[in-house]
């Protein structure tokens, strides 16, 4: 009699636990069976907090379309920055693949792609254009980011061009005013096409590789990295630290805006953080990289049905409002403060209240894109990075 007055205890305490609905939390994906579509997705992996979001991913969308298994792959060779092995992944690995737009056009131009079901959103418009090959749209924005400041000081975040924010760091009579990351055979022409684009706002991105180097851009670059070396002599441009931010050791890092969450995760206080673009010629132009999902030619059917209802799914407000909070990883968790390729993103209920958000929210509206064609060329093998690093430092690469 006993031990079935504590059985029926434990029961009462275990059904407490279930939701209502179909009995599932939402951290429990649906069940395995036979007849459930399969969907091999690679999702972009640069995110924080990647193994919660990719889980998050599943879970949740499992749970609203249980009929469909979604299978998260992680894949070698970095195919969201190689068209060639984005082409091959595509092809063998991956029903949906997530890559960097930069090598969209050498990706499309290789076969083995096709068009996806686009969801009806507000898009930024660079993600847009970035996602848009011979006119048409060839993948699905999800991400975008871009170079910006982080910083303290609100003189600052409000210089609007490179003279203004160098005179700004100056007069915070720092050593060493800032760090950053001026480095890598794909970080160092970006960052210089991101100055070309502040001292030439209105000339086109897509031939900029392809030019000789451009004095006024090279000059502001400099500058800039001039005003980075430490106390040894040695640069703290030339390597990803925003560590270096948290510790007080220098009043401004730039990076990509989810570094913000490594700086708030240090236990700095979010209503004295600025994050605006770095401005890096005579005006303040920003320009966004963006990272889109593309689908496998050989995805038809109902993998391509299923398809459909993963990218709207991937790209709903719902979803990104719960992984730039973090939800999934807790609900005091600090924000990934990755940048959505959605303006409506930036107006859920939750985000919009976010002060960091709401200081990023205008580039979405401003920026211009990176190009999507001939990027991968110009910069795999080191040659132009080495090149435009050669006139920043007069160092070897």
């Amino acid at each position: 009699m006993k031990q079935d007055i504590l059985k029926l205890a434990c029961l009462l305490v275990v059904s407490a636990c279930v939701p209502k609905g179909d009995g599932r939390s939402s951290a429990e994906p649906a069940p395995k069976t036979s007849n459930r579509t399969p969907l091999r997705v690679s999702l972009y992996p640069w995110v924080p907090a990647e193994a919660s979001f990719k889980r998050f991913i599943e879970y949740d969308f499992e749970r609203q379309n249980p009929e469909i298994d979604l299978i998260i792959v992680s894949l070698d060779n970095e195919p969201e920055y190689d068209p060639k092995a984005a082409h091959e992944a595509l092809s063998s690995s991956a029903d949906l693949l997530e890559v960097d737009a930069m090598i969209l056009g050498d990706l499309v131009a290789l076969g083995g792609a096709s068009h996806p079901v686009v969801p009806e959103r507000d898009w930024v418009p660079a993600s847009k254009a970035a996602a848009t090959v011979g006119g048409e749209l060839w993948g699905v924005p999800h991400w975008a980011c871009g170079y910006f400041i982080i910083t303290r000081d609100a003189t600052v975040a409000s210089a609007e061009n490179v003279t203004e924010f160098v005179a700004a760091l100056n007069k915070l009579g720092s050593t060493t005013p800032i760090a950053g990351d001026m480095k890598g055979e794909w970080g160092t022409p970006m960052l210089y096409m991101d100055a070309f684009q502040d001292s030439h706002p209105d000339a086109p991105l897509d031939k900029v590789l392809a030019q000789e180097l451009d004095a006024e851009v090279l000059a502001s670059l400099r500058t800039v990295a001039s005003l980075c070396p430490d106390k040894d002599g040695s640069s703290l441009c030339r390597k990803d630290s925003p560590g270096l931010f948290v510790s007080g050791s220098v009043p401004a890092y730039f990076g990509y805006s989810e570094r913000l969450n490594k700086v708030l995760r240090a236990g700095e206080d979010p209503d004295g953080i600025f994050i605006r673009p770095v401005p890096l010629g005579a005006n303040s132009r920003p320009v966004l990289f963006t990272d889109v999902v593309v689908q496998s030619a050989k995805c038809k059917g109902a993998c391509s049905d299923a398809a459909t209802r993963f990218l709207e799914y991937y790209t709903a407000d719902a979803t990104f409002e719960s992984v730039l909070l973090s939800k999934d990883v807790g609900w005091d968790a600090v924000p990934r403060y990755l940048f959505p390729a959605t303006l409506s993103a930036f107006q859920t209920p939750a985000v919009k209240k976010d002060k960091l958000y709401q200081q990023l929210e205008p580039v979405a509206k401003t920026a211009t894109s990176y190009p999507n064609t001939g990027v991968f060329d110009a910069v795999s093998g080191e040659e132009l990075a080495t090149k435009v690093w050669k006139k920043l430092w007069a160092t070897p690469f």
